[in-house]
């Protein structure tokens, strides 16, 4: 998984609360969600959220990650907004 699927998979699972109510929103098995997490947290040498049985819960490095990985998805798709108007003003001209 490249990295920016990767931050928008931490940032629902932090949304819905588990990773188990993530994996059903997004129609993908926990274990691949599972996996896809310890392999963000790998990559950076941090663990980003603390498991217990009952709870998941944001380590301060995963709060901050989380929160420039929100900001970071907001400018994607502002990017990808601007493009688009761009392309349909230019198709309107033509």
């Amino acid at each position: 998984m490249d990295r920016l699927s990767a931050m928008a998979l931490l940032v629902k699972v932090t949304e819905l609360g588990s990773m188990s109510a993530a994996a059903r929103a997004l129609n993908m098995p926990l274990t691949t969600v599972s996996r896809h997490i310890g392999e963000l947290e790998s990559a950076l040498g941090v663990r980003l959220l603390a498991r217990t049985t009952r709870k998941l819960t944001l380590t301060d490095a995963g709060v901050d990650y989380v929160a420039a990985a929100r900001r970071i998805l907001e400018e994607v798709e502002n990017a990808e907004r601007q493009a688009t108007a761009n392309i349909r003003s230019q198709k309107a001209s033509w």
